[in-house]
């Protein structure tokens, strides 16, 4: 459930501070893609948004307002759920990488 809820505002700022862009989404979001066969000029035509933009989304240089996100999800054929799941997924592959990076540099 804290996925859904990072997902939700990954956009918004907390308390005027903005969010640094979620780097598990992004790598979820391409690997879909990726998975379905479908380019960015794709997936941005039929959710409505410029392929630029999914290009900075895959490339965690920003976070997707809630609307895209919902948007993309439905382009990708998943739910919000499995969306976040595999967020989850995808933050903790991304946190045990840089855990074993970490104790490879010590």
């Amino acid at each position: 459930m804290s996925q859904l809820w990072r997902i939700g505002l990954a956009s918004a700022s907390v308390l005027g501070v903005p969010q640094k862009p979620d780097v598990a989404l992004a790598e979820t979001l391409k690997r879909l893609r990726d998975e379905r066969g479908m380019s960015q000029e794709a997936v941005a035509f039929a959710a409505g948004i410029s392929t630029s933009s999914v290009s900075r989304i895959e490339r965690a240089l920003m976070n997707p307002p809630w609307t895209v996100v919902r948007q993309m999800a439905e382009v990708l054929g998943v739910s919000i759920a499995e969306l976040a799941a595999g967020v989850e997924r995808e933050d903790s592959k991304l946190h045990s990488d840089t855990a074993q990076a970490d104790h490879r540099n010590a």
